[in-house]
């Protein structure tokens, strides 16, 4: 009997252990892209285990298996799964991803780098397109962040989104582009007009929203206002327009007009006659001030 129990706490170890810690380990854990008729062998490696494997596509009209080797058919996208035999656990996946046959058209842009916009700006998207017989069409993985019409892209949320680059009705990517959507940055002034005399100087405040970008202040005649850092220095009698601009962009997202006058001086002229002077005719008077 005490045999018979040690034999099959040995029998459970054996088939535990058999069990316990197997895995399969994709060589390359990416996405496959393919095209029509293209075949790849798919390598893997597999621990803890002497058991056969298999691989399963979950879709044979568009990539059919033979071992382990794998064939586009059809356009379209699928998972292949491996298992071990007798066990409906998948311990390994991968995407295949089939496009159509190459042929002689693509879509390009200038876009390398991620673009940024403001929530709520409208950015035209510059792209050229060759050998397509079909009109580009763009499409946003986060509608919620970056809307699309056409080939204008709007700002809605701050977020990142990818726009993808494409022909009507075909499923192939040519071109994707990284978008950040941040929120609208500002300057605001609370002075609209600013009234100064020749040789004043004054240091204007503003506040910054949303960026932390550099400001600086702009003057259309320098000859008349002239700008140091965030100081306005009046020179000469006239008018200026000082606008706030952030370093490295054109627009402008505050200004103000400033008015010089000449120096205040303190001068005057007064007499003693305080009733009225009477002199007759042909009299001469010499009035004294």
């Amino acid at each position: 009997m005490k045999f018979k129990y040690l034999l099959l706490i040995f029998v459970l170890m054996f088939i535990l252990t058999g069990c316990v810690g197997k895995e399969i380990i994709l060589e390359n854990e990416s996405d496959v892209i393919l095209e029509i008729g293209d075949e790849k062998v798919i390598e893997y490696e597999v621990k803890g285990s002497d058991e056969d494997t298999y691989l399963k596509s979950s879709n044979d009209e568009i990539v059919s298996i033979n071992e382990n080797k794998i064939k586009a058919v059809s356009e379209g996208t699928i998972n292949i799964n491996i298992y071990f035999k007798g066990d409906e656990k998948s311990y390994a996946s991968f995407k295949v991803i089939v496009n159509s046959t190459t042929i002689d058209k693509n879509i390009t842009t200038n876009y390398t780098d991620m673009i940024t916009i403001e929530v709520d700006e409208e950015k035209i998207l510059e792209y050229e397109s060759v050998g397509g017989t079909s009109d580009v069409v763009l499409t946003t993985d986060k509608p919620d962040v970056l809307s699309i019409e056409g080939n204008k892209i709007i700002g809605k949320k701050t977020g990142t989104a990818v726009i993808s680059f494409s022909f009507a009705n075909e499923s192939y990517i040519y071109v994707n582009i990284d978008v950040e959507v941040v929120d609208k940055k500002d300057i605001v002034c609370s002075s609209d007009l600013i009234n100064l005399e020749v040789l004043d100087e004054y240091n204007l405040l503003y506040e910054v929203i949303s960026s932390e970008e550099e400001v600086v202040l702009v003057s259309d005649n320098p000859e008349i206002v002239k700008i140091e850092g965030d100081t306005l220095i009046a020179l000469n009698v006239g008018e200026a327009t000082i606008s706030l601009k952030f370093v490295g962009d054109e627009k402008s997202y505050a200004s103000f007009k400033v008015i010089v006058n000449s120096t205040t001086i303190d001068k005057n002229i007064t007499t003693n006659y305080t009733d009225m002077i009477t002199i007759e005719v042909d009299e001469e008077k010499i009035l004294e001030y």
